[in-house]
């Protein structure tokens, strides 16, 4: 592991430059010099999956072209197989959409329900229909052959029956806190006897934290709910989702009975699954026809193949309104290597590339150095609960089982080296991306509203059906080395990333290995379905590294050095946290020893936590927010820390005694584990340049009262710049430089999209009068035209911006509306058009 100044800003980690791509339009040949131009072949949408297969087995060699004209593909249940086609280093072999966006060519995996269904729907009348439900549910029988695990009605997913209600359209269905049932004390998960006990906690009698962990009004045995027959997914392991069919439940009663086999895996191994089973947790219903009693509810009996649909509008299905998932892959990638898929969007469909034939220990795996980019993904996979498989499910994958040596001493995942970029994954239950091999790149992707349940199988290679989940990520590739640095310096493994609405218990779970960088990510608004977890864990001997990161805006712990396994710690060492922001999210853990932790800037934690949350998001964060956090010892809760650190007397006694801490903006600092050492929480070297205000136990020779307000420009409009003058800027502490006028640069995590985003000031934000403008950069552009108009006027040209700039210096005056738009530019010389974003002025100058 390469080490790194902490001493002053030039010896941190480099700033990252912004990637200059050739064109806007997706250049599949790389351009390499020397590359070779070879054959193009076409395929339309008329052709379906039969006519993309047979312009795929027309490439032959390096720089071969498949393109696929504008269009929708209806796949159907046919898979495009990409065999044995080899390109070579910088001369891909290429399968494309035409044009430059992913939209233009879509691959659908999904069909209209069979004219023998649509044409003999018959109302189906309820017990109970949920309170406000419209209509009736209609059923048909579907023909043999012909089974359903997913179902659409114009574009939207419907959802399986369920009790407590949700629905998808509202996104209602991820809020678990509010919207799953919690379970009481006497429940069992017995793998020895196999009994299964579940026992509803009732409605809470007040919407306080004293009622239970997880308040809302849902009670099975008031419900009236007959639950025999059903599928419970339960959360009762904390970072770990379960699922059984519940075999004896009375209406009005309750307890539930089920056979317990989830984690049966895990238990014979280690004698527990998941971080522990607890009887008191969450659950939800579904999957049964006891429990359709509402719209946009669904349930297929495989038994007789009868598919029970209530739409949205509660009428009888329209003629082609409602689809069906019909296969797992659309493309699947064998015996394959240098080649490039790219600008296309998947609906109800996945990718694989995973086909170990032959490998044998040290050997290549068959498929590897595929380049993934411009893609977008929508419901790329779904479970089979409906249909009787509880622990599958096909989810994108890229995955090797073949193992090598990747350093002295050190073996990990056979090298795949696969490179996947602008990639959007929204919808997917389960996981959402399956990767196993070393050398792969991630960068500049969206993972967006995926899932509900937090159950994922974690694994490529081994499809149990006893098998655990506990820990999953949204991004599962912890099993692989990095890139190899390159000329000497560290290739970022994850680079731009944005995470928003996910509910598996972490976003990302690295490799083990040494060498990890993790930055530019944005992580916000992700959700409590799956207790416990955080953005990042890392753990181990080879511990990674986070720079320029955002948390915000989440429950979910930040940042975290975790332990490998029970709570001995002195095996968690060499990560490093910096130049990262946190803010309205849980505190930053740093277990171990021999870390760097420095330059964060870390205020305002949310009012909601990873474990036993009340709420699914922390309540939402406006101008008139209270920025500051709590102050010990008038409040001494550990959830609303900054920082919880590790120190001498808790796990070991050298806990951090080794790790350094220097320049960070920490608003309350406590410790991890019970500790010993007098200077307790602040274990290791904390430089006098760090800026806290307050810590348990107080140490008052190491803190300085502060307001966040006072020391940073605009931290509502994430303009993060200490102020000149401030405590923060006199110690050069935080994330960011000291605000300059003359800046051009303020760095920003996340994924880059087709034109400039996230604007500072946001929309309808009240801004002071000496504000600049603030933009993420659009992929692949070179140059930005920030545009500016007052209310009602005509847009002027502020200035242009090159490379890496995203700051303009606008002249505004006071008590003012204005609009402006930011209109990327690229190397080829087109130009698109921004959105326009509104704001008005204030009467103060920032920082006053």
């Amino acid at each position: 592991k390469a080490t790194v100044s902490v001493l002053n800003w030039r010896c941190r980690y480099p700033l990252p430059m912004m990637s200059r791509r050739a064109s806007k339009v997706f250049l599949l040949a790389l351009a390499a010099a020397g590359a070779v131009d070879g054959a193009t072949y076409y395929a339309g949408p008329k052709g379906g999956a039969a006519g993309v297969q047979a312009c795929v087995d027309m490439l032959q060699g390096a720089g071969d072209e498949c393109v696929l004209k504008a269009g929708r593909y209806e796949f159907g249940t046919e898979t495009v197989t990409v065999q044995g086609k080899q390109g070579l280093p910088g001369n891909h072999i290429a399968i494309r959409g035409e044009g430059g966006l992913p939209n233009g060519v879509v691959i659908d995996g999904t069909l209209p329900l069979p004219d023998g269904c649509t044409k003999s729907w018959r109302r189906h009348e309820v017990a109970r229909p949920a309170q406000g439900a419209v209509g009736a549910a209609y059923a048909c029988r579907m023909p043999e052959g012909v089974d359903v695990t997913q179902l659409f009605e114009d574009g939207d997913m419907l959802v399986p029956a369920r009790w407590p209600n949700a629905r998808w359209d509202d996104r209602s269905m991820f809020m678990a806190p509010e919207n799953w049932a919690h379970s009481g004390a006497g429940g069992e998960h017995n793998l020895t006897t196999r009994e299964g006990v579940i026992n509803d906690g009732g409605a809470c009698k007040n919407m306080t934290a004293e009622c239970c962990g997880e308040c809302n009004a849902n009670d099975l045995a008031a419900s009236k709910v007959n639950a025999t027959g059903a599928v419970i997914i339960m959360n009762n392991w904390l970072d770990a989702t379960g699922t059984q069919f519940i075999t004896h439940h009375e209406p009005g009663n309750r307890t539930m009975l089920y056979e317990a086999t989830w984690c049966l895996d895990q238990f014979e191994k280690r004698g527990k699954c998941g971080d522990g089973y607890r009887s008191v947790g969450r659950y939800y219903l579904e999957g049964s026809l006891h429990l359709l009693d509402a719209p946009t509810e669904w349930v297929y009996n495989k038994a007789d193949r009868m598919l029970y649909v209530w739409t949205k509008d509660g009428e009888v299905p329209a003629a082609g309104a409602i689809r069906y998932k019909a296969q797992a892959f659309a493309l699947d990638f064998k015996d394959s290597k240098f080649l490039a898929l790219g600008n296309m969007s998947f609906f109800g469909t996945a990718v694989r590339g995973y086909d170990d034939k032959h490998l044998e220990h040290g050997y290549a795996p068959q498929v590897h150095s595929l380049t993934l980019e411009s893609l977008r993904f929508d419901y790329p996979s779904a479970a089979k609960r409906m249909v009787g498989e509880l622990n599958h499910i096909d989810s994108p994958i890229f995955w090797t089982d073949g193992h090598t040596r990747v350093a002295e001493g050190l073996t990990s995942a056979a090298w795949t080296n696969h490179t996947f970029s602008d990639i959007h994954i929204r919808y997917a239950d389960g996981d959402t991306l399956l990767v196993q091999g070393s050398g792969n790149r991630y960068s500049n992707m969206l993972f967006e509203w995926n899932s509900w349940t937090g159950f994922c199988m974690k694994s490529g290679s081994v499809h149990d059906v006893n098998a655990s989940n506990n820990g999953c990520g949204t991004l599962n590739a912890m099993y692989g080395a990095p890139p190899p640095p390159e000329d000497g310096v560290v290739v970022p493994q994850f680079d731009r990333i944005t995470f928003r609405y996910n509910g598996q218990a972490k976003a990302v779970q690295p490799p083990l290995m040494p060498g990890v960088l993790i930055q530019r990510m944005q992580f916000e608004t992700q959700l409590e379905v799956m207790g416990d977890g955080s953005l990042v864990e890392t753990i181990g001997e080879h511990c990674a590294d986070m720079a320029f990161n955002w948390c915000l805006s989440t429950g979910k712990m930040g940042l975290r050095f975790d332990a490998p396994g029970g709570e001995i710690t002195n095996a968690t060492v060499g990560g490093s946290m910096t130049n990262n922001v946190c803010w309205d999210a849980t505190y930053f853990q740093v277990k171990g020893d021999h870390h760097n932790v420095s330059y964060n800037t870390i205020f305002d934690p949310s009012d909601v936590h990873q474990i036993n949350s009340m709420h699914s998001l922390p309540s939402p964060q406006t101008q008139a927010s209270d920025l500051d956090g709590p102050h010990p010892p008038a409040v001494i809760d550990q959830d609303l820390a900054s920082m919880r650190v590790e120190n001498p007397g808790g796990s070991y006694d050298g806990a951090n005694t080794h790790s350094v801490f220097h320049g960070n903006v920490l608003e309350y600092v406590t410790h991890y584990l019970p500790c010993t050492n007098e200077m307790c929480p602040f274990a290791g070297d904390w430089g006098g340049d760090n800026v806290i205000a307050s810590s348990f136990p107080d140490q008052p020779s190491m803190t300085t009262p502060f307001k966040i307000r006072h020391e940073l420009r605009d931290p509502y409009a994430r303009d993060f710049r200490p102020c000149p003058g401030s405590v923060v800027a006199a110690r050069a502490a935080g994330a960011y430089k000291v605000y300059s006028r003359d800046d051009t640069e303020h760095w920003m995590p996340g994924a880059m999209v087709e034109i400039p985003s996230q604007p500072s000031p946001p929309v309808n934000y009240t801004a002071a009068m000496d504000a600049d403008l603030i933009f993420q950069h659009a992929f692949r552009a070179v140059e930005h035209a920030v545009y500016l108009a007052p209310a009602g006027g005509a847009f002027i040209l502020v200035e242009t911006l090159t490379g890496a700039q995203n700051v303009a210096h606008p002249t505004l005056e006071a008590g003012a509306r204005y609009a402006w738009r930011v209109d990327p530019i690229f190397s080829d010389g087109t130009q698109a058009t921004g959105e326009v974003w509104t704001f008005e002025t204030g009467h103060q100058r920032s920082c006053e």
